[in-house]
């Protein structure tokens, strides 16, 4: 049941709606790219020609499949929009859970994504796929034991998981708020914008370098730059309207502000979808590798 009479009024449902459109076009964009993916794929191995960056386009992947549980952890608030109120039970514990995984999973799969492109370019050092293959089972090793701990901890109060607004999430607890995904969250994009700040000077710099593989990793990296800038973008009116309410006793941020910064967040699927076809289309999956240095999106 829900745990506030008050119920919701037209422009915050509104702002539900178009949360859940937002979740629905990013499910649906990331759901086509891998399907799209997939039949690049089978056709490649048909043809017997093995794309050797495949295996660095896993993180890439691993953010879509990251996007995707993001973008369905939001689905179950178009019930909560209908019945003008949160409802506590299995499907807003589920909706909690979900949303958790996703939105870590996101954080994550972002930075790997930005500490490999930094290793490659500002280090010169290749990235083996073994240690790709391992930073992904790191990140779900890790969003599982950061979701599950807190989780077995409380599991014998009924009022971890429940309604905190407009949607379900962890319903008190300020220290289990950070630690379970706030933390990650900010850190992952506070060390993404430093990282890429780093490559963007070097970037500049080599901008009147000569030279086939000097100017095709410049290439390259200025694209990467595309998608933990989309991150940031997206997560930066949400944190700011969580950082406005843990600062202030007693506050909470405007309706409009916090589904604005709900819906834009959102759409970060779509955007990273986007940015693939517009930015990599003539490198698609099964496609004959490329004369630049390989990293970790898909070629």
């Amino acid at each position: 049941m829900s745990s506030s009479t008050r119920l919701f009024c037209f422009g915050e449902r509104l702002g539900i709606y178009l949360t859940v459109q937002s979740s629905c076009f990013s499910a649906a964009a990331v759901l086509i790219l891998l399907f799209y993916a997939f039949i690049r794929s089978r056709r490649r191995r048909g043809s017997g020609n093995e794309d050797s960056h495949v295996s660095a386009s896993i993180l890439f992947w691993n953010l879509m499949l990251s996007d995707l549980l993001q973008a369905i952890g939001n689905m179950p608030s178009f019930q909560w929009m209908r019945d003008r109120e949160v409802t506590e039970g299995a499907l807003c514990t589920a909706q909690a859970v979900i949303k958790q995984i996703g939105i870590n999973g996101v954080a994550l799969s972002s930075l790997c994504i930005a500490l490999h492109t930094f290793i490659e370019l500002k280090l010169q050092k290749p990235v083996t796929p073994l240690v790709l293959k391992g930073a992904i089972a790191f990140i779900w090793v890790f969003v599982g034991l950061v979701v599950g701990i807190p989780n077995a901890v409380r599991r014998n109060e009924p009022t971890y998981y429940g309604d905190t607004g407009y949607w379900c999430w962890i319903k008190d607890g300020l220290s289990t708020q950070l630690l379970s995904e706030y933390v990650w969250v900010w850190a992952s994009a506070f060390i993404m914008a430093i990282l890429y700040g780093t490559m963007f000077r070097l970037i500049w710099q080599l901008r009147g370098g000569a030279g086939g593989v000097e100017v095709g990793a410049r290439t390259q990296a200025y694209q990467q730059l595309f998608y933990p800038a989309v991150y940031i973008i997206c997560v930066f009116p949400i944190a700011l309207a969580r950082w406005l309410k843990f600062g202030r006793r007693n506050y909470e941020p405007p309706y409009q502000v916090t589904l604005f910064a709900s819906t834009l967040f959102a759409l970060s699927g779509l955007f990273n979808v986007i940015l693939y076809f517009f930015l990599r289309r003539k490198f698609t999956v099964g496609a004959s590798a490329p004369s630049v240095p390989p990293g970790p999106l898909p070629p």
